[in-house]
């Protein structure tokens, strides 16, 4: 049986802007239990609002901290970036993502994700 990829949609300037990737994100989650040697570590980061998206700092951050997690897990990462100025309209927001978030992410730094994105 072959499977047929989901047609990509216009992105939304909600829109986590995904990073480090080639394929469309696959479902990873250390809180259900379910992963595999090709499934991607999903990061969610927040970029502070007095950091330009395009800072070469920020940026090589963010690619450096990819490269590990590939040597430590073999695992590719997908880093989702947002701005902390775009939380407000993400916790509003009822796409697949957010939700998604809200029910299987783990905070490793910064504050809870519930505080981030609120309880829906």
């Amino acid at each position: 049986m072959s499977r047929t990829r989901p047609r990509r949609r216009r992105p939304s300037p909600l829109d986590p802007t995904p990073h480090h990737h080639s394929e469309p994100p696959r479902s990873w989650s250390p809180g259900t239990g379910t992963s595999s040697f090709s499934s991607d570590v999903d990061l969610f980061v927040v970029r502070p609002p007095d950091v330009d998206v395009e800072d070469a700092g920020w940026r090589g951050q963010l690619e450096d901290l990819a490269v590990r997690i590939r040597r430590w897990t073999g695992n590719h990462a997908s880093v989702i970036e947002v701005c902390e100025e775009d939380l407000p309209g993400l916790r509003r927001s009822r796409r697949d993502t957010v939700r998604d978030l809200r029910a299987q992410a783990i905070a490793l730094a910064g504050p809870p994700v519930a505080e981030l994105l609120g309880n829906r």
